[in-house]
């Protein structure tokens, strides 16, 4: 069902997550109400997302989500 969420989303999601399939993002952004969602899948990337390249990644997404919510 639809999930009433109006602010922007962003979701990482690890390729080789063996707890949560990535294909569950997919299921997750059709079910937002907000036009303004963003996936990024990571191929490397597990359910920890804690390699350095990884931890990069989140921090670069936060940082610019951040600007963008400040304008």
């Amino acid at each position: 069902r639809p999930i009433p969420l109006y602010c922007p989303v962003r979701l990482l999601h690890g390729m080789r997550d063996p707890d949560v399939p990535w294909q569950y993002s997919l299921t997750l952004i059709d079910s937002l109400q907000r036009g303004d969602v963003t996936l990024t899948l990571m191929k490397e990337g597990d359910h920890r997302l804690s390699e350095p390249a990884d931890i990069e990644r989140l921090t670069a997404t936060v940082e610019t989500l951040c600007r963008q919510v400040a304008r």
